[in-house]
């Protein structure tokens, strides 16, 4: 960079019209200080994902719980989120920014009968920066789940944000 700077300024130096001084001048004023900055505010994660945890009580203790064998899929569909992961204990999905409600098939264990689990939420537009766009943050509002092989779930974070940490403990 600097080499190319000093062969520009001997360039200019050997007599060179005005115009073509000028233009040169312009060129090497754009380059030099053309440097891109290395913080960009668009950098910033725009995931939205609900985050869970598996946890069991044993005597009184709750205790982090790791499912066998878990999979997770949107209910009606093929596709799975998850599937047959082992020894997992959290895990985070995506809440549809158009809906207000969100279910689930997941299974814990491969001979367990999966269990269907529903997030009820709201939504609300949050823009990080004009350049970089809008994020959908939503806010839990009931979380309910049938009983096969999970116990029960509770909201522990209801804001799912792009930085919260974990929204619900689920146990079984």
């Amino acid at each position: 960079m600097w080499a190319y700077f000093v062969f520009c300024i001997l360039i200019v130096k050997k007599g060179m019209g005005q115009f073509i001084k000028t233009i040169v001048g312009l060129i090497m004023f754009v380059h030099f200080f053309s440097c891109t900055d290395t913080y960009t505010i668009c950098d910033v994660n725009t995931g939205v994902y609900e985050k869970s945890g598996f946890y069991h009580i044993t005597g009184g203790i709750e205790q982090v719980a790791y499912a066998p064998s878990f999979s997770l899929q949107p209910l009606g569909s093929t596709s799975p989120i998850y599937s047959n992961v082992a020894t997992i204990s959290k895990f985070s999905l995506p809440l549809n920014p158009l809906l207000d409600s969100a279910k689930y098939q997941l299974s814990v264990n491969l001979t367990a009968y999966p269990d269907t689990i529903t997030f009820v939420y709201t939504n609300q537009p949050f823009t990080i920066n004009p350049d970089c766009g809008n994020i959908y943050i939503n806010t839990l509002t009931r979380v309910s789940v049938t009983k096969h092989h999970v116990d029960s779930a509770t909201i522990v974070n209801n804001m799912v944000t792009n930085v919260s940490g974990e929204n619900l403990k689920i146990y079984f």
